[in-house]
């Protein structure tokens, strides 16, 4: 005589589909643990961004305080500046 089932399950047929049985996490409380664990990670990596984004303000107002030009350096002189002015106003083209 073949065990029978429990009549609270049904009998397997085949593959398993579908979601897992079994007890889990609401919705919510699953994204709030996965946040909560994954700040706990990221929070060296944060706090390291953090000091650099402040060094390199306090580094860009101490250069401007002292003077110093920021940003990408021309690529033509003043006298350049104009000659290529007057050159496109008598007809030259940009091309070269």
């Amino acid at each position: 005589m073949a065990p029978q089932q429990p009549t609270h399950f049904p009998p397997f047929r085949g593959k398993a589909r579908g979601k897992p049985r079994g007890r889990s996490l609401a919705p919510d409380a699953l994204d709030a643990l996965r946040q909560l664990l994954g700040d706990e990670r990221e929070q060296p990596q944060r706090r390291q961004r953090d000091l650099l984004i402040e060094r390199t303000q306090a580094g860009l107002r101490r250069a401007k305080a002292e003077g110093k030009k920021l940003g990408r350096p021309r690529a033509l002189n003043d006298q350049q500046q104009e000659e290529a002015i007057a050159l496109r106003q008598s007809g030259y083209s940009l091309a070269l």
